[in-house]
């Protein structure tokens, strides 16, 4: 706002000279998207970084003022940049999270969606020709100019991406079909030398049906064989190559019909019996081993009874959150039995998320034996997943179902199957939306409204810094926002170009007065507090004296006041009573309902020391409020502007009081001045004038008499005020007016003034 000073300014901010990057590393995989997630992306360029100076008015701090010269206060920094995010095509980019606000990305960025071809980014071709690539292919976001504030630093950034095969109306995942063909298939990034791939439709019904749909980003280096087991296990299907051809077989055992209908293949393939296994003589055709899936439950050998998955929830921006499914049963029977916590981030939706869990689980607690036996080459046919049933008198099994896991041939053909249990029941799960406990999640991006309540005026003398000219606001949030946690203030001279001047955190107790006050009254003084109210606490007698509970009373009469009493009368309304009145010289003077009231403490914004030159001039304040996490900022350009009119009517001076006139005896153009002294006072200038209009300086003193000639003769005017900083100029439309009788007075001690001229000679 043009702060002024009691020296020049030696030093300035040095300015930062390139952006701290957010990430930027050689060599890192260009990440492939499926479905929708987050992505954290990778900075490859940057340009033109560059430091705004932020400038005001410094005065000199010489006798008498004097105007002011420009001085930097700090700088803010813009960077143009982009961001890679991952391979393309990709669908689109739906939301930026900058640290911690949500943000729409085109109304910061420029998309590129990672076609081919793809045109090159406009900026660079304008500004950077030659270095204008393309990047075919790779899905990017890009900012010119973009705004870092004061700090030099890049806010951190992710994005939502929506990649390849989204299944459209409304379902934001992918079949985790077309994830496996792409990621084995791909020209561009699949896997050389990939095995074909077999008829998966009745995998994608499966997955469709019983809504196992994912969205995972790979954006590390991982074997393709990994990627694939995580897939499989994640949507209950078995895997295994035969004839050359890489097969999937939905563990799934009920019909499931959700939009798309997946019908099992429940019938064995076979029905084997105690004529059917090969047997050495020594041992039991067939071996039993009690043990859970060590694929399933990570090599542990029990039974596991509770299942823990971590995932991504979209709904909760992406944040890693688990779920938890358990059998009550077994936890009863043999105890807590967890699983280590299976980390699929693969999943993007809790219901996926519950339900990938709870098959798992049923797994772990129902198939706790595999079963190895040997069989002839006329059962060659056999494959991985296939349905069998196995009768063996010795164990008492009869038309048992199991579900082969692996066969091997040895050289003779004879087959060397491994079989798990397959009871019916457990490969199923309820298709629909689960309840869930998703935690909270702030918005930081909220909208807290606009401030409700505001009071700008200018503070005492002996509470401002510097020059004594300061202007202090406060202001209160909307009546019924609980989040609103401040405002940016900014300030204008023109009402058009604004720049911050500082912020303030939580609301003033700002609001007006409910009734009438007399000039004399110690109260009650009735006040109402608006915006979101607050607390005016009672203060001990001794703190009132002190000035220690200080409030300010507007209107056309502005006063400084201080209270000992604090009666609530009603919601955020109350009755102050003995009342300290004209605190900080103030004038006592009557006040009315509705006159502005607000609390004098660290709550008010604070404009620090001014120029006296703006004294006059109108200076335009929008409060930018924000929410309790720092976001949600307001649009500036649509804030409304508050007005004020600096008067410096307690930084500049004010009229003395006591003026009195005495002509010099002997002289006919000697006058001797005297006034009272005023304790604020620095010093005190005298004026002369002949018509009251154009006035001339004709000294200052720290004393409180003056001796001068009468520069006007009969008609000579003078006006004194006290100082109480050093002012360049100041102004007053009354004065002392004198005239004599004769020459001079023959006795020298006859008061010669008018006597109409005896008010205050100070004017706003």
């Amino acid at each position: 706002m043009g702060g002024g000073g009691s020296s020049v300014q030696t030093t300035a901010p040095t300015p930062l000279t390139g952006v701290s990057i957010q990430t930027s590393a050689n060599g890192l995989p260009i990440a492939l998207v499926y479905g929708t997630t987050r992505v954290t992306p990778n900075l490859m360029g940057y340009w033109d970084f560059t430091a705004i100076p932020q400038t005001s008015s410094q005065t000199s701090g010489s006798k008498g003022g004097g105007g002011g010269s420009p001085s930097v206060s700090g700088y803010t920094y813009t960077a143009s940049f982009q961001f890679a995010l991952c391979e393309g095509p990709i669908t689109g980019i739906t939301n930026a999270w900058i640290d911690k606000t949500q943000e729409n990305p085109s109304a910061l960025f420029s998309l590129f969606l990672g076609t081919y071809p793809q045109a090159a980014w406009s900026y660079l071709t304008s500004n950077h020709p030659g270095e204008d690539l393309g990047y075919p292919g790779i899905a990017y976001a890009a900012a010119a100019g973009y705004d870092l504030g004061t700090s030099a630093n890049l806010p951190n950034h992710n994005f939502e991406v929506q990649g390849k095969f989204l299944l459209g109306g409304g379902v934001l995942d992918a079949d985790p079909k077309d994830i496996i063909t792409d990621l084995l298939t791909n020209p561009a990034t699949g896997v050389p030398n990939a095995p074909a791939l077999g008829d998966l439709t009745q995998y994608s019904k499966y997955c469709k049906a019983s809504g196992l749909l994912l969205s995972p980003c790979y954006d590390t280096q991982t074997a393709a064989a990994s990627m694939l087991t995580d897939l499989f296990q994640l949507t209950n299907t078995g895997v295994y190559f035969s004839e050359g051809v890489l097969k999937a077989v939905p563990y799934g055992d009920e019909t499931i019909s959700n939009g798309v209908t997946y019908t099992p293949v429940l019938t064995p393939i076979g029905n084997l019996g105690d004529d059917d296994f090969l047997s050495d003589g020594s041992s039991d055709p067939i071996t039993v081993k009690r043990n859970a899936i060590a694929t399933t439950v990570n090599t542990s050998a029990d039974a596991c009874n509770q299942v823990t998955l971590e995932f991504l929830n979209r709904a909760n921006a992406y944040i890693a959150e688990t779920v938890t499914v358990q059998d009550q049963v077994s936890i009863d029977t043999y105890g807590l039995r967890p699983m280590s916590t299976i980390t699929a981030h693969q999943i993007a939706d809790a219901n996926v998320a519950q339900a990938a869990a709870m098959l798992i689980l049923q797994r772990s607690i129902a198939i706790r034996a595999t079963y190895e036996f040997r069989l002839g080459w006329q059962w060659c046919y056999l494959e991985p997943t296939d349905l069998i049933t196995i009768t063996d008198t010795v164990l008492g099994l009869n038309l048992y179902p199991v579900r082969i896991l692996s066969i091997e041939e040895d050289e003779y053909g004879t087959l060397t199957i491994s079989a798990e249990d397959a009871p019916a029941g457990v490969a199923s799960h309820v298709v629909g939306n689960v309840p869930q406990n998703g935690g909270y999640s702030a918005d930081y991006n909220a909208a807290a409204g606009s401030v409700s309540a505001v009071c700008i005026f200018e503070p005492p003398f002996a509470l401002a810094s510097g020059t004594g000219l300061e202007v202090w606001a406060g202001v209160s949030g909307p009546v019924d926002s609980g989040i609103w946690g401040g405002a940016n203030v900014w300030v204008s001279y023109d009402g058009t170009t604004y720049q911050l001047l500082t912020t303030i955190n939580g609301p003033a107790r700002v609001g007006h007065l409910a009734g009438m006050i007399s000039p004399t009254s110690t109260g009650p003084l009735a006040v109402q507090l608006d915006g979101q109210g607050g607390q005016l606490l009672a203060a001990s007698a001794a703190d009132a004296a002190a000035l220690h509970s200080l409030f300010y009373v507007g209107g056309a009469s502005p006063e400084f006041m201080a209270y000992q009493g604090a009666t609530l009368t009603g919601a955020n309304a109350y009755n102050l009573s003995s009342l300290v009145r004209g605190a900080y010289g103030s004038a006592e003077a009557a006040h009315y309902a509705d006159d502005p009231f607000v609390r004098v403490d660290d709550s008010l914004a604070k404009s620090g020391s001014l120029a006296l030159s703006l004294i006059g001039s109108t200076i335009h304040f929008k409060f930018q409020s924000f929410n309790i996490w720092g976001g949600g900022l307001e649009d500036l350009s649509t804030l409304t502007a508050y007005t004020y009119t600096v008067s410096g009517e307690q930084a500049t001076g004010n009229a003395v009081s006591g003026l009195t006139a005495t002509a010099v005896s002997g002289s006919s153009v000697l006058t001797t001045l005297t006034w009272d002294a005023d304790p604020s006072a620095d010093h005190y200038v005298v004026d002369q004038s002949g018509d009251g209009v154009t006035w001339q300086r004709t000294g200052e003193t720290k004393a409180t008499t003056w001796a001068d000639s009468a520069l006007y003769g009969v008609s000579t005017r003078f006006r004194v005020a006290s100082v109480r900083a050093l002012a360049s100029s100041w102004s007053s439309s009354a004065f002392l007016n004198i005239g004599y009788t004769g020459m001079w007075n023959s006795n020298g001690s006859t008061l010669m003034w008018n006597a109409n001229s005896a008010t205050h000679m100070w004017s706003s």
